[in-house]
């Protein structure tokens, strides 16, 4: 799906806006939908939206993300050197030195270290240095040169132990911090405490219903869509799910006229149909042609941040999302002549 699709949310785009100022109290943001309401792309949204502060974005899958797994990805966006106390406090769990690291091997060891730290087989021993890194990173977060953004999607599927430890811990810390605001969302999201709950706003994601923003998604990705009362069928039909819209309209677009109206088409007409034919063909050829990670590859050669784009995790999304980056930012063109390289017996353009 494509970020215009969202564009309709503007009372949670000003919620995301208070957020980010350091003025306000606010320190957490929680979203919450059903499955489809558009909820990963309204994070990734505001990401971009805020792209000149550092991110942290994970995505829970079946509860095998853990405490350690966002500790890292929280280090990693930081870096060593505003994170002294938790580099000391994880070579004082493991036994062995960090914080003297360079910053490509701090990294790498940070993961290890971590990854052994969460298999920890005694709970109450485990939860006791759960308690040390947070600690140790809220202390270090009060001199961060510059607010970090933490992002977590789909809670719905958190562990028991991530839920309890962002219920007690996290957020709790996070509420007192001026230095680290929180985007969460998920068709569950968890319960607030006294102790952190008048630094939460709480929104409901109910989906993209209004005509007009299909109309103006169509406009931007180059797609000949049907009429607006057309569209509002389809959109009281599925309930204002973006993901199913889009895949309906997708379906739908240069299909037969409707009754009445003519079957001429205009060059402006001719002109979609042929920008969403040719998208469709090199979004079907790089699914055909190219392996999940080689996709990021083709990504790390165009300097596009793949973690950016919505369903990153999945080839098929992938595909979709970068090729209406692409689109969107006029860059079609070089990726076509880097892809025809690349894969020469299929046909790109």
């Amino acid at each position: 799906m494509h970020l215009q699709a969202i564009a309709n949310y503007t009372h949670e785009l000003e919620q995301f806006n208070q957020l980010i100022d350091m003025s306000n109290e606010l320190n957490i943001l929680m979203l919450q939908g059903e499955s489809g309401s558009g909820k990963s792309h309204f994070i990734s949204h505001c990401l971009k939206l805020a792209k000149e502060l550092p991110s942290a974005h994970v995505k829970l899958e079946n509860g095998g993300e853990s405490v350690t797994t966002l500790f890292n990805v929280m280090g990693s966006k930081v870096g060593r050197q505003h994170l002294p106390l938790f580099s000391e406090a994880i070579s004082g769990l493991v036994g062995e030195s960090l914080a003297e690291e360079a910053d490509a091997m701090w990294q790498i060891k940070l993961r290890r270290y971590l990854r052994q730290i969460g298999k920890t087989a005694d709970l109450p021993t485990k939860l006791a240095h759960f308690q040390v890194l947070t600690d140790s990173w809220f202390a270090d977060s009060l001199n961060f040169p510059t607010p970090l953004i933490v992002a977590i999607d789909t809670y719905e599927k958190r562990s028991t132990e991530f839920d309890n430890w962002i219920r007690d811990e996290f957020l709790y810390g996070i509420a007192h911090s001026n230095n680290i605001k929180v985007l969460l969302g998920g068709q569950s999201l968890p319960d607030t405490d006294p102790e952190w709950e008048a630094f939460v706003s709480s929104l409901q994601l109910k989906g993209v219903s209004d005509p007009q923003d299909w109309l103006a998604w169509g406009e931007e990705v180059g797609l000949d869509l049907p009429s607006a009362d057309v569209i509002m069928g389809i959109c009281m039909a599925l309930k204002g799910n973006p993901s199913a819209i889009v895949q309906t309209l997708e379906a739908s677009a240069g299909s037969s006229p409707q009754d009445g109206e003519s079957s001429t088409s205009t060059p402006e007409q001719s002109g979609k149909s042929s920008t969403y034919q040719m998208r469709k063909r090199i979004r079907e050829n790089m699914i055909d042609a190219f392996s999940l990670s080689e996709i990021k590859d083709l990504c790390f050669d165009l300097d596009i941040d793949y973690e950016n784009l919505p369903d990153h995790s999945h080839k098929p999304g992938l595909a979709r999302e970068l090729v209406g980056y692409l689109g969107r930012n006029g860059r079609l063109d070089e990726f076509v002549g880097i892809v025809q390289e690349e894969r020469p017996e299929y046909e790109w353009a």
